[in-house]
C-alpha cells in the first residue's frame, strides 16, 4: 500500500489523511494523528461522502479554538490581569497606535469582568496570535517566531512566507534577531535545519501542537529496532520491515504493525475475479478469492495478491478473470478489500493477470490516472482489451448532473466518430482536447495529472520501486521488474499521461507481444524512462497559482530527497550490469516489443499552428511517442510491428517553415516552464544517449504516418562488438516529414575522450560506425517543401557536439588538417568486428567496422532542402551494396498535397513551392532543392557495388555546381568503390512516369531544353584526396539515359578517373572497366567526354554501346565528345642523371562491341592522347591495344568516329576486329579524316 505523509506528495496522490497524520489508511484513514494523541484541538474525524469515496474515511483534522480547556483559560485570565491592570492598551508591533477606548476597542476580544478599561484577551493580530502587551506575544502566526530581545517577546519573520503559504511554520532567533535554526515544517520535519517531507528509513515525525492547535515543533524520532520505517516509537508501529521480514497487521483499518520473519521458498497461488454481472455479497475482507469465493474487482485481487506472497521469499500469484465483462470503475469496488500483511519493498511478488479462457477478455478502463499497475518482481498481463474511452469524461459534470457515467460498470457511455470527435453522453467532452505537448496547465476542476513531464504519476503499469526498496534476487527469481504484457488490446486511452508503461533509473524488462493499441492521444509515450526533475518558477498573484506553485515545490523538494538517496544506490549489484559504456550479458534493462500494432495516434489532439518549443531541462526536447529513452542502458528490440495512421497534429507546413526559421508561438501557454528555448523534435521511436547495447530494429511496417526529423531518431554513443544498430527488413510507407528528415535521422557520436575529426579509425579504434540497413522499403516518403530533408540522414558527431540551432541542426564540419593522412589508410588492414544475428530465417553478418546499406528499396521518395535521399555524413567507411533506386524525385506543393491527402501532414501555399515554379524559375534558391539521391560526405571509404537507378528526377530550371542526378561525393579522403552499377531510364522529369505529373504538375520543356537531365550522374566536389579502387571493374549497366550538356563548364555524364599531378588525387596504378553494356544513351549538346581515364594501367574488356545518340538527331543538339578520353605517358626518366625510367602507362582495349553511335565532328568513341613528359625517350614497349573489337554502324557528321590516337613516338598493337558501317563526314563529301582510325603522330 502507497502512502504519502505530506499534503502533497511528489506522486501527486493528495493524502487525504490530514496534515502530519503518521499513519494512513486507503479505506480508513488516519490511524494515528499528533494533534489528537496530544489532545491539542486536532481530531481523526470522518469526511463528509462528498469528499471522500469511503463512508469510514477519517482525517486528522483540527479547529484553532481560542482555548482548549476551562484551565488554560483561568491561566491566561490572571496573566493578563496583572500584567495589563489600569495601563493603557499600546498595540506597537501588533497593530497600529489608538487612543484608549472603554468597550469599544476593536482590538480587544474579551475584557475583565468588573474593569472595562483592562482586556484580558485581545484580538489575534498579522503577525502575532495571542498578544499579552504591545511588546510581548506567546504564539505567533505561520511563518514567523519569537524573537525573545530584552525581556521581550515579538514576531519576526522567518522569511518563507510568500502570501499564500508558508513551508516554515516556526523558527528560533539569537538575541540580535539573526534567525536561529528551524522549529516546525508545515508539510514535513525539520532535519538538519531543513524542512523535509518525510523523515529517512528508520525514523518517523513527531509533530508538537499548541494550545492553540498550531505547530510548535516538528522533527524525526528514531524508530524501534525492529523497523524499517515506522509511525511511532513502539515495535507495533512499523510501516514497512527491513529485508527478509513483512509487516504483521493486527487490524484491516490500520497500516502499522509488527514486522516477522519471512517463510523461505516459493509459492504458487491462483485467486479469481468475478465479471460485474456476477458480484459475491460477502464483505471484501471475508472474500478468499477462489473459483467459488471471488473477488469484486481487480484491485482488490490485486490487493490480495500481494498479501499473500508478503510472507514469503518468492511468490507467483494468477489473477484470473472469469468470462463476461469486466470493468474498473471510479469509486468502486466501494467495499474495498484491505489486506493483512505487506512487503513493501522486496519486489518478491510475480503477479499474472489473465482471462480464464484464451479468448481476449473486455474490461472498461474509467479510473483515468488515479490508478497504475505497480510491478512487484513481475507482471504478466494477457488476453485483456483496455477500453478507457470513459476515462475522457469530465468528471464534474458526469457526477453533478447524475449522469454517473464514469462509475457504470455494465456500458461505455463515450464513443469516437469517423472525424476523431468524442461522442455519446452529457459527460462526454473534452474540458481540454489531449495536446502536443506534455505540461501541467492545472485545471481545479477536472486534474487530469498534467505534470507528466516531471512526475511519475500517470503511469499505467509502472515499476513499484523507490530508494527504499530492499531487492535481491533468489534462486527462485530470474528477472526482477519484468513486464510481459501479451496478446492484450489498449483503446482509447485518450488522456494525458506520461507513459503507459513506465521504468525507472533501477531496471527492468518489458516484453510486448501481440499488443494492439489503437487511439492513444496522449502527450506521454507508450514506453518511457525520462523524467525531468525541474521546479518551475510559478508566480503566485492568486490561489490558483499559489497552488500550483506549491505542488510544484513541493516535488522538488520531494524529487531531492529521493535523488540524495539512491545516489550510491546498487540494488542490482552482483545481478546484473545498469553500465553505460560496457556491454554485459546480462543487462539491468530490456526492451522487446513484437507483433504488435500502434495505430490512430494522434488524431484527436489540438492541432498546433505553430511547432512546440520547450525547455530542454526538462527533457523534452526529444520526443517519441511510443518509445522515449534516455540514457536507457540495455538492449532494444523491436519486431514485426505495424505502425499506421500516427501523425503529429501541426496545422500544415507552416508549422514546418516556422521550424526552419526558428519562429516560435507569440502566445505561450505553457510560460511556467521555462524559457523555450529549443524546438521539440518529435518522432515516434526516439532513443538518445543510448548505452552501449544492441538497437534491432527488424520487420515492421510504417504507414501514413508524420514526423519531425524521422520517425526514428537515434543519438547514440560510441558502439563496440556486440552493440551494433540493426534497420532490417522495415517498410516506410507514404510517411511525412516536417524537418531534416522523413523517415530515420541517425547520429552516430565518437568515445568520450575522441575527437572525430582528427582521429584516424584503425583496427583497434572505429567510431560512428555498427549501422546496418538491410532489406528495408522506403516508398513515397514525402514532406514539406523546402524543409523536409529526405528519407535517410546519418551524421558522425563528436560526443558532446551541441545543436547549432535552437531547431536541432548542427553546422557542417570537415576535419583537422588529417585528410592527407585519412586519405592514406589502407582499410585492407583493419580486421572484420561481426556480430552475427538470425531474423525471420534472415541472417546478418554486422560489421562493428562499417556502416552498411544494402538490398534497401527506395522507391518514389521526395527529397528537399538541400537533402538527398540518403545522406551520410562523417561516416569513416559506408557500404552501399545492392540497393535500388527508383523513381524517387523532388517535393513540391503537389507531391505534399497528394501524398498527405490532407489528412496526414497537410501542405502550405503559404511556405511552398508550386512544381511548376521549380521547373522554371531561376530565382529558386538552391538551398530549397533536391541535392541527389544519394549524398556522401567526410569519408575515409565509400563502396558502391551492384546499385541500380531508375527513373530518378529533379527539378531543373537551372544547372548548379551543387546539384547531381544520383551520387554525390564531397570531402572525400580515401577509397572509392563504384562497380555493378545499373542505371536504368534516367530520363529526367518530362515525361517520367513517376515524375510530377503523377501529382498534378504539366510541366512542358523549355526552351533550348531536351527531355534530359543536365546534371551529371555522379559528382566529386570539395575538398578531394580520393583512391579510385576498382571502379566499374565487375560490370556497369546504362539504359535509356538522357543527359544534356546545357549552360555549364564542368558537367559530365560520367565520373572522371585520372591521375591529378597536383597531387590532389591519390590513386592506384590501374583501371579495368570491365562487362559495361551502354544501351539507348543520349548525350545531348556535349562538349566534354563522357569518361577521362589515366592510370599506369587502363584497360576497357567488354563493353557495348548500342544505339547512342538517337534522339539527339531529333533535336539537332548533337553529341560533339568522345566517351571515352584516355591518356597516357610514354617512357620517361624518373631522375634523368641516373638514368632510371618510369615504366610506360598503357591502354587494352578488347571487346568492345559497338552497335550504332552518332554524333557531330568531334564525336567519337575513344580519343587515346599523349601526355608530354620531360625527358620521354623512344619507345621500347607497345602503349596501345586494341583487339577482338566490333564496331557496327558508327556514324560522323565529322572525323573518325571510332578511334583517333595522337601521340608522338608511340607503339600501337591491334588485331582480330572488324569494322563496318563506319562513316566520317556524314552528309558532306570531302575534308574530313579516317572512318575507324585517325591516328596523329605516330611513325
Amino acid at each position: 500500500m502507497r502512502e504519502c505523509n505530506i499534503r502533497m506528495c511528489f506522486m501527486l496522490i493528495y493524502d487525504r489523511c490530514g496534515e502530519h497524520c503518521q499513519s494512513c489508511n486507503l479505506k480508513y484513514g488516519c490511524e494515528r494523528c499528533d494533534g489528537e494523541d496530544q489532545i491539542k484541538g486536532w481530531v481523526s474525524a470522518l469526511l463528509s461522502t462528498n469528499q471522500q469515496q469511503y463512508s469510514t474515511f477519517k482525517r486528522c483534522q483540527g479547529k484553532e479554538n481560542i482555548f482548549k480547556s476551562i484551565k488554560q483559560f483561568k491561566y491566561r485570565m490572571q496573566k493578563i490581569q496583572v500584567m495589563h491592570r489600569m495601563q493603557p492598551i499600546k498595540y506597537q508591533y501588533l497593530y497600529e497606535k489608538i487612543s484608549p477606548a472603554l468597550v469599544n476597542d476593536p482590538n480587544c476580544y474579551i475584557y475583565e469582568y468588573g474593569n472595562q478599561y483592562n482586556c484580558a484577551l485581545y484580538r489575534d493580530g498579522n503577525t502575532c496570535l495571542i498578544p499579552t502587551d504591545y511588546d510581548y506575544c506567546n504564539i505567533c502566526q505561520y511563518g514567523y517566531g519569537i524573537n525573545d530581545k530584552n525581556s521581550y517577546n515579538t514576531c519576526q519573520d522567518c522569511n518563507q512566507n510568500n502570501g499564500y503559504d508558508e513551508d516554515i511554520v516556526n523558527c528560533k532567533f539569537r538575541s540580535n534577531g539573526q534567525e536561529n535554526g528551524i522549529l516546525a515544517c508545515r508539510d514535513g520535519y525539520v532535519d538538519q535545519d531543513k524542512c523535509i517531507h518525510n523523515c529517512q528509513a528508520g525514523k518517523y515525525g513527531v509533530a508538537i501542537y499548541n494550545f492553540r492547535a498550531r505547530i510548535q515543533s516538528s522533527n524525526c524520532a528514531v524508530c524501534d529496532s525492529s523497523c524499517y520505517e515506522c509511525g511511532g516509537p513502539s515495535a507495533t508501529q512499523c510501516k514497512s520491515c527491513p529485508k527478509g521480514y513483512y509487516l504483521q497487521l493486527t487490524s484491516r483499518s490500520t497500516q502499522m504493525g509488527t514486522c516477522v520473519l519471512k517463510q523461505q521458498g516459493f509459492a504458487q497461488y491462483t485467486i479469481y475475479v468475478n465479471p460485474v454481472t456476477q458480484q459475491n455479497t460477502k464483505s471484501s475482507d471475508l472474500i478468499q478469492g477462489t473459483q467459488a469465493d471471488s473477488f469484486n474487482s481487480i484491485q482488490d485481487a490485486i490487493n490480495y495478491a500481494y498479501e499473500i506472497g508478503a510472507n514469503i521469499t518468492s511468490a507467483e500469484v494468477t489473477i484470473l478473470l472469469k468470462d463476461g465483462l469486466h470493468a474498473m470503475v471510479r469509486y468502486k469496488p466501494v467495499d474495498k478489500y484491505m489486506p493483512l500483511k505487506l512487503d513493501k519493498y522486496s519486489a518478491s511478488t510475480e503477479m499474472i493477470l489473465k482471462p480464464v479462457s484464451i479468448t481476449t477478455l473486455s474490461v472498461y478502463y474509467k479510473l483515468r490516472d488515479s490508478f497504475s499497475f505497480n510491478v512487484g518482481a513481475s507482471l504478466t498481463i494477457q488476453n485483456i482489451k483496455f477500453d478507457a474511452i470513459d476515462s475522457s469524461v469530465d468528471l464534474v459534470s458526469d457526477l453533478s448532473s447524475s449522469y454517473y457515467c464514469s462509475q457504470n460498470t455494465l456500458i461505455n457511455c463515450c464513443s469516437v466518430d469517423e472525424s476523431g470527435l468524442l461522442q455519446g453522453g452529457k459527460s462526454c467532452y473534452f474540458v481540454r482536447k489531449p495536446q502536443n505537448f506534455i505540461h501541467n496547465d492545472l485545471d481545479l476542476r477536472n486534474a487530469m495529472g498534467h505534470l507528466a513531464l516531471i512526475s511519475q504519476n500517470s503511469i499505467f503499469i509502472k515499476i513499484h520501486c523507490s530508494h527504499r526498496h530492499q531487492i535481491q534476487l533468489s534462486k527462485y527469481t530470474s528477472y526482477l521488474y519484468f513486464y510481459l504484457i501479451q496478446n492484450v488490446i489498449f483503446k482509447n486511452f485518450i488522456y494525458e499521461y506520461n507513459s503507459l508503461i513506465g521504468l525507472n533509473e533501477y531496471g527492468g524488462h518489458v516484453k510486448i507481444m501481440n499488443v494492439t493499441f489503437d487511439n492513444m492521444n496522449s502527450c506521454g509515450a507508450i514506453v518511457r524512462n525520462k523524467f525531468a526533475y525541474v521546479s518551475p518558477d510559478i508566480e503566485i498573484t492568486d490561489f490558483q497559482t499559489a497552488y500550483k506553485s506549491r505542488s510544484s515545490t513541493q516535488q522538488s523538494k520531494s524529487f531531492a530527497e529521493y535523488f540524495s538517496g539512491i545516489t550510491n544506490l546498487n540494488i542490482y549489484d552482483g545481478n546484473c550490469s545498469r553500465a553505460k559504456a560496457s556491454w554485459s550479458e546480462n543487462p539491468c534493462f530490456s526492451i522487446l516489443i513484437q507483433d504488435s500494432i500502434f495505430t490512430n495516434f494522434g488524431k484527436m489532439k489540438v492541432t498546433s499552428t505553430y511547432p512546440i518549443s520547450v525547455d530542454p531541462t526538462y527533457k523534452l526536447k526529444y520526443q517519441g511517442l511510443i518509445l522515449d529513452f534516455e540514457e536507457f542502458n540495455g538492449p532494444i528490440s523491436f519486431l514485426n510491428n505495424s505502425l499506421q495512421q500516427n501523425i503529429i497534429k501541426y496545422d500544415s507546413c507552416l508549422a514546418a517553415s516556422y521550424l526552419n526559421q526558428m519562429t516560435q508561438n507569440p502566445s505561450d501557454k505553457y510560460s511556467m516552464y521555462g524559457e523555450k528555448g529549443v524546438f521539440q523534435i518529435k518522432s515516434w521511436i526516439s532513443i538518445v544517449n543510448h548505452g552501449d547495447w544492441n538497437i534491432d530494429i527488424v520487420r515492421n511496417s510504417f504507414r501514413l504516418m508524420s514526423s519531425v526529423k524521422g520517425l526514428i531518431y537515434l543519438d547514440l554513443g560510441s558502439r563496440s562488438l556486440n552493440s551494433s544498430v540493426l534497420i532490417a527488413q522495415n517498410t516506410f510507407y507514404q510517411n511525412g516529414g516536417y524537418l531534416d528528415s522523413t523517415v530515420m535521422h541517425i547520429r552516430a557520436r565518437g568515445s568520450q575522450n575522441q575527437n572525430v575529426l582528427n582521429s584516424l579509425p584503425s583496427s583497434t579504434s572505429t567510431f560512428c560506425t555498427g549501422y546496418h540497413l538491410e532489406l528495408n522499403r522506403f516508398e513515397r516518403n514525402y514532406g514539406c517543401t523546402k524543409f523536409s530533408g529526405g528519407p535517410v540522414k546519418f551524421q558522425c558527431l563528436n560526443w558532446d557536439t551541441q545543436d547549432s540551432t535552437s531547431n536541432g541542426n548542427i553546422d557542417y564540419q570537415d576535419l583537422d588538417d588529417i585528410q592527407q593522412d585519412f586519405a592514406a589508410i589502407d582499410y585492407k588492414n583493419l580486421a572484420q568486428k561481426i556480430r552475427q544475428v538470425q531474423y525471420y530465417d534472415q541472417t546478418y553478418k554486422i560489421d562493428l567496422n562499417v556502416n552498411r546499406f544494402k538490398s534497401n528499396y527506395f522507391g518514389e521518395n521526395m527529397a528537399t532542402g538541400g537533402s538527398s535521399i540518403v545522406t551520410v555524413i562523417g561516416s569513416p567507411r559506408t557500404f552501399f551494396e545492392n540497393e535500388t533506386y527508383f523513381g524517387n524525385g523532388e517535393s513540391s506543393l503537389e507531391s505534399t498535397l497528394f501524398y498527405g491527402q490532407a489528412k496526414y501532414l497537410i501542405g502550405s501555399d503559404l511556405v511552398e513551392p508550386y512544381g511548376l515554379n521549380l521547373h522554371t524559375s531561376q530565382a529558386v534558391d538552391i538551398k530549397n532543392l533536391m541535392k541527389s539521391v544519394v549524398f556522401i560526405q567526410r569519408h575515409g571509404q565509400a563502396k558502391i557495388i551492384n546499385c541500380t537507378f531508375e527513373y530518378n528526377w529533379m527539378y531543373e530550371s537551372y544547372y548548379s555546381t551543387e546539384r547531381t542526378q544520383l551520387i554525390q561525393i564531397q570531402d572525400f579522403y580515401g577509397q572509392f568503390y563504384l562497380d555493378g552499377w545499373v542505371v536504368l531510364n534516367q530520363i529526367g522529369m518530362i515525361d517520367n512516369p513517376y515524375g510530377p505529373s503523377d501529382f498534378g504538375v504539366n510541366a512542358q520543356l523549355l526552351s533550348q531544353r531536351d527531355s534530359a537531365s543536365i546534371h551529371p550522374l555522379i559528382r566529386f566536389i570539395g575538398s578531394l584526396r580520393i583512391k579510385y579502387v576498382d571502379n566499374l571493374k565487375t560490370s556497369t549497366y546504362m539504359k535509356n539515359v538522357q543527359f544534356q550538356e546545357f549552360s555549364n563548364f564542368d558537367s559530365q555524364i560520367l565520373p572522371y578517373f585520372i591521375v591529378d599531378d597536383n597531387d590532389e588525387y591519390l590513386y592506384p596504378t590501374t583501371i579495368n572497366i570491365s562487362n559495361a553494356h551502354f544501351e539507348d544513351v543520349d548525350c545531348h549538346a556535349c562538349t566534354r567526354p563522357w569518361m577521362k581515364l589515366r592510370q599506369e594501367q587502363v584497360t576497357l574488356k567488354n563493353i557495348t554501346l548500342k544505339n547512342i545518340n538517337s534522339n539527339t538527331q531529333i533535336s539537332g543538339h548533337y553529341q560533339e565528345s568522345t566517351i571515352f578520353a584516355l591518356y597516357l605517358m610514354k617512357e620517361r626518366y624518373q631522375n634523368f642523371l641516373l638514368f632510371n625510367t618510369n615504366p610506360p602507362e598503357k591502354v587494352n582495349i578488347s571487346g568492345i562491341n559497338v552497335i550504332n553511335f552518332f554524333g557531330k565532328d568531334g564525336a567519337r568513341i575513344f580519343d587515346i592522347v599523349e601526355i608530354t613528359a620531360k625527358y620521354d625517350i623512344d619507345p621500347t614497349f607497345y602503349h596501345i591495344f586494341i583487339q577482338d573489337c566490333q564496331i557496327s554502324g558508327a556514324y560522323s557528321l565529322g572525323s573518325a568516329p571510332v578511334f583517333h590516337i595522337k601521340g608522338n613516338q608511340m607503339r600501337l598493337w591491334t588485331r582480330n576486329n572488324s569494322f563496318e558501317n563506319i562513316t566520317s563526314g556524314l552528309f558532306t563529301t570531302g575534308g574530313f579524316y579516317g572512318s575507324v582510325f585517325w591516328i596523329q603522330g605516330f611513325y
